[in-house]
């Protein structure tokens, strides 16, 4: 691609992300709120599980030592 080139091939991709984003279905406030919750539930209980193994792991080492 040439130099001189590249401002008409800036400004023409940029238009047509304009387009594109006219197309995406954006979510709704509530669906946004209730799916971070939904994450933050998963992380809890993910870290949770993971620090209750994690504690059962060391006292079985601690034991074994």
């Amino acid at each position: 691609m040439r130099i001189d080139n590249i401002f008409p091939t800036i400004f023409k991709f940029l238009s047509e992300v304009k387009v594109e984003m006219k197309k995406v279905s954006w979510l709704t406030k509530q669906q946004v709120w209730r799916n971070t919750y939904i994450v933050i539930g998963v992380s809890i209980a993910t870290a949770v599980f993971l620090g209750g193994l994690d504690a059962i792991f060391a006292w079985l080492i601690n034991k074994i030592i």
